[in-house]
Protein backbone atom coordinates (compact mmCIF):
# COMPACT_ATOMS: atom_id res chain seq x y z
CA UNK A 1 0.00 0.00 0.00
CA UNK A 2 1.16 3.51 -0.69
CA UNK A 3 2.05 5.90 2.12
CA UNK A 4 0.00 7.65 3.25
CA UNK A 5 -3.20 6.74 1.41
CA UNK A 6 -6.31 8.84 1.02
CA UNK A 7 -9.79 7.48 0.38
CA UNK A 8 -13.24 9.00 -0.04
CA UNK A 9 -15.01 9.56 3.26
CA UNK A 10 -16.41 6.10 3.85
CA UNK A 11 -18.50 6.34 6.97
CA UNK A 12 -19.53 3.83 9.57
CA UNK A 13 -20.95 3.83 13.05
CA UNK A 14 -19.51 1.85 15.93
CA UNK A 15 -22.07 0.05 18.06
CA UNK A 16 -22.06 1.26 21.69
CA UNK A 17 -19.87 -0.67 24.11
CA UNK A 18 -19.14 0.94 27.46
CA UNK A 19 -15.72 0.85 29.12
CA UNK A 20 -14.44 2.77 32.13
CA UNK A 21 -10.89 4.08 32.38
CA UNK A 22 -9.01 5.57 35.33
CA UNK A 23 -8.92 9.38 35.09
CA UNK A 24 -10.47 9.30 31.64
CA UNK A 25 -14.04 10.26 30.74
CA UNK A 26 -16.11 7.18 29.88
CA UNK A 27 -17.24 7.03 26.23
CA UNK A 28 -19.44 4.73 24.19
CA UNK A 29 -16.63 2.81 22.51
CA UNK A 30 -13.52 1.14 23.93
CA UNK A 31 -11.19 4.09 23.50
CA UNK A 32 -7.73 4.71 24.95
CA UNK A 33 -6.58 8.36 24.59
CA UNK A 34 -2.79 8.21 24.41
CA UNK A 35 -2.28 11.92 25.08
CA UNK A 36 -4.06 11.71 28.43
CA UNK A 37 -2.85 8.27 29.48
CA UNK A 38 0.80 9.15 28.70
CA UNK A 39 0.70 12.19 30.98
CA UNK A 40 -0.21 14.71 28.27
CA UNK A 41 2.80 13.98 26.05
CA UNK A 42 2.60 15.50 22.57
CA UNK A 43 5.75 13.61 21.58
CA UNK A 44 5.65 9.88 22.29
CA UNK A 45 9.20 8.63 22.09
CA UNK A 46 11.60 6.07 23.49
CA UNK A 47 11.41 2.40 24.34
CA UNK A 48 11.39 2.95 28.11
CA UNK A 49 8.53 5.40 27.84
CA UNK A 50 6.72 3.03 25.47
CA UNK A 51 6.87 0.19 27.98
CA UNK A 52 5.62 2.51 30.73
CA UNK A 53 2.62 3.62 28.65
CA UNK A 54 2.01 0.04 27.51
CA UNK A 55 1.65 -0.95 31.16
CA UNK A 56 -0.91 1.83 31.61
CA UNK A 57 -2.87 0.69 28.55
CA UNK A 58 -2.94 -2.90 29.72
CA UNK A 59 -3.84 -1.73 33.22
CA UNK A 60 -7.04 -0.12 31.93
CA UNK A 61 -8.43 -3.65 31.65
CA UNK A 62 -10.46 -2.92 28.52
CA UNK A 63 -12.87 -5.75 27.74
CA UNK A 64 -15.59 -6.31 25.17
CA UNK A 65 -18.59 -8.66 25.38
CA UNK A 66 -18.08 -9.55 21.72
CA UNK A 67 -15.24 -9.23 19.19
CA UNK A 68 -14.68 -5.70 17.90
CA UNK A 69 -12.39 -2.68 17.74
CA UNK A 70 -10.58 -0.93 20.55
CA UNK A 71 -9.39 2.54 19.54
CA UNK A 72 -5.90 3.82 20.39
CA UNK A 73 -6.66 7.51 20.03
CA UNK A 74 -3.73 9.71 18.97
CA UNK A 75 -5.61 12.99 19.08
CA UNK A 76 -3.27 15.80 20.30
CA UNK A 77 -0.18 13.64 19.68
CA UNK A 78 2.19 15.36 17.24
CA UNK A 79 5.04 12.85 16.99
CA UNK A 80 5.49 9.12 17.55
CA UNK A 81 8.90 7.52 17.14
CA UNK A 82 9.37 4.08 15.64
CA UNK A 83 10.49 2.67 18.98
CA UNK A 84 7.30 3.89 20.68
CA UNK A 85 5.14 2.54 17.87
CA UNK A 86 6.85 -0.84 18.08
CA UNK A 87 7.07 -1.21 21.86
CA UNK A 88 3.71 0.32 22.81
CA UNK A 89 1.03 0.45 20.13
CA UNK A 90 1.99 -2.66 18.19
CA UNK A 91 2.85 -4.51 21.36
CA UNK A 92 -0.59 -3.66 22.76
CA UNK A 93 -2.10 -5.21 19.62
CA UNK A 94 0.03 -8.32 20.19
CA UNK A 95 -1.05 -8.41 23.84
CA UNK A 96 -4.70 -8.25 22.80
CA UNK A 97 -4.25 -11.07 20.31
CA UNK A 98 -2.89 -13.46 22.92
CA UNK A 99 -4.64 -12.25 26.10
CA UNK A 100 -7.84 -10.38 25.18
CA UNK A 101 -8.87 -11.98 21.88
CA UNK A 102 -12.11 -9.97 21.60
CA UNK A 103 -10.10 -6.74 21.23
CA UNK A 104 -8.95 -5.61 17.79
CA UNK A 105 -6.82 -2.46 18.27
CA UNK A 106 -7.26 0.35 15.72
CA UNK A 107 -5.17 3.54 15.49
CA UNK A 108 -7.48 6.57 15.58
CA UNK A 109 -6.81 10.21 14.69
CA UNK A 110 -3.14 10.09 13.68
CA UNK A 111 -1.73 13.48 12.69
CA UNK A 112 -0.45 13.63 9.07
CA UNK A 113 3.20 13.41 10.12
CA UNK A 114 2.45 10.54 12.50
CA UNK A 115 0.51 8.73 9.76
CA UNK A 116 3.41 9.12 7.32
CA UNK A 117 5.96 7.77 9.77
CA UNK A 118 3.72 4.90 10.91
CA UNK A 119 3.01 3.84 7.33
CA UNK A 120 6.70 3.83 6.49
CA UNK A 121 7.59 1.77 9.56
CA UNK A 122 4.86 -0.78 8.89
CA UNK A 123 5.82 -1.14 5.23
CA UNK A 124 9.49 -1.56 6.11
CA UNK A 125 8.65 -4.27 8.66
CA UNK A 126 5.97 -6.15 6.72
CA UNK A 127 3.23 -5.19 9.17
CA UNK A 128 -0.20 -3.57 8.83
CA UNK A 129 -2.93 -2.10 11.03
CA UNK A 130 -6.32 -0.43 10.74
CA UNK A 131 -6.54 3.34 11.14
CA UNK A 132 -9.46 5.78 11.09
CA UNK A 133 -10.72 9.14 12.23
CA UNK A 134 -12.90 8.99 15.34
CA UNK A 135 -14.97 11.82 16.79
CA UNK A 136 -15.98 12.23 20.42
CA UNK A 137 -19.34 10.56 19.75
CA UNK A 138 -17.71 7.38 18.43
CA UNK A 139 -18.46 7.96 14.74
CA UNK A 140 -15.70 6.60 12.50
CA UNK A 141 -14.65 8.01 9.14
CA UNK A 142 -12.02 7.09 6.56
CA UNK A 143 -11.22 3.56 7.75
CA UNK A 144 -8.33 1.92 5.97
CA UNK A 145 -5.47 -0.49 6.47
CA UNK A 146 -1.97 0.98 6.26
CA UNK A 147 1.27 -0.91 5.93
CA UNK A 148 2.28 -4.00 3.99
CA UNK A 149 -0.07 -6.56 2.49
CA UNK A 150 0.90 -8.96 -0.27
CA UNK A 151 -1.42 -9.10 -3.33
CA UNK A 152 -3.29 -12.19 -2.10
CA UNK A 153 -3.88 -10.67 1.34
CA UNK A 154 -5.02 -7.42 -0.24
CA UNK A 155 -7.41 -9.26 -2.57
CA UNK A 156 -8.84 -11.32 0.28
CA UNK A 157 -9.30 -8.32 2.56
CA UNK A 158 -11.05 -6.29 -0.15
CA UNK A 159 -13.34 -9.21 -0.99
CA UNK A 160 -14.40 -9.60 2.65
CA UNK A 161 -14.92 -5.83 2.90
CA UNK A 162 -17.25 -5.93 -0.11
CA UNK A 163 -19.19 -8.91 1.23
CA UNK A 164 -19.36 -7.67 4.83
CA UNK A 165 -18.96 -11.20 6.21
CA UNK A 166 -17.45 -14.28 4.63
CA UNK A 167 -16.40 -17.83 5.30
CA UNK A 168 -14.16 -20.20 3.39
CA UNK A 169 -16.95 -22.25 1.71
CA UNK A 170 -18.69 -19.09 0.50
CA UNK A 171 -15.50 -17.70 -1.01
CA UNK A 172 -14.66 -21.05 -2.58
CA UNK A 173 -18.10 -21.07 -4.22
CA UNK A 174 -17.37 -17.64 -5.70
CA UNK A 175 -13.88 -18.54 -6.90
CA UNK A 176 -13.53 -22.24 -7.68
CA UNK A 177 -9.86 -21.84 -8.56
CA UNK A 178 -9.15 -21.64 -4.81
CA UNK A 179 -10.32 -24.40 -2.48
CA UNK A 180 -11.98 -23.95 0.93
CA UNK A 181 -8.81 -24.89 2.82
CA UNK A 182 -6.75 -22.27 1.01
CA UNK A 183 -9.44 -19.63 1.58
CA UNK A 184 -9.59 -20.54 5.26
CA UNK A 185 -5.82 -20.16 5.54
CA UNK A 186 -5.98 -16.73 3.91
CA UNK A 187 -8.78 -15.56 6.18
CA UNK A 188 -7.11 -16.94 9.30
CA UNK A 189 -3.84 -15.20 8.42
CA UNK A 190 -5.62 -11.83 8.19
CA UNK A 191 -7.42 -12.51 11.48
CA UNK A 192 -4.09 -13.33 13.12
CA UNK A 193 -2.83 -9.93 11.96
CA UNK A 194 -5.96 -8.36 13.56
CA UNK A 195 -7.21 -7.14 10.18
CA UNK A 196 -10.29 -9.39 10.17
CA UNK A 197 -12.52 -10.36 13.07
CA UNK A 198 -13.04 -14.10 13.49
CA UNK A 199 -16.25 -15.48 14.98
CA UNK A 200 -17.66 -18.98 15.20
CA UNK A 201 -21.09 -20.13 14.10
CA UNK A 202 -21.13 -23.75 15.17
CA UNK A 203 -18.19 -25.37 13.42
CA UNK A 204 -17.92 -22.60 10.83
CA UNK A 205 -15.52 -19.68 11.17
CA UNK A 206 -17.06 -16.39 10.04
CA UNK A 207 -14.81 -13.44 9.17
CA UNK A 208 -15.60 -9.74 8.90
CA UNK A 209 -13.63 -6.48 8.68
CA UNK A 210 -12.61 -4.88 11.97
CA UNK A 211 -14.26 -1.66 10.74
CA UNK A 212 -17.35 -2.24 8.64
CA UNK A 213 -18.25 0.40 6.07
CA UNK A 214 -21.97 1.07 5.91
Amino acid sequence: MTRPNSHPADRLTVAPHYSHFMHVRSVKVPRLPLFQLSGRQEVLAGSENAHRVLGILIGQGVLRPDPGPCFLDLDQVDVITSSFLRDCLLEYRNHARTTVPHLYPVIANPAPKVLYEMTGYLQDHGDAIWICRLDRHGSVKDPEVIGALDPIQQQTLELVRRLGTADAPRLAAKDRSVGPTAWNNRLAALASRRLLIERRAGKTKIFSPVLEVR
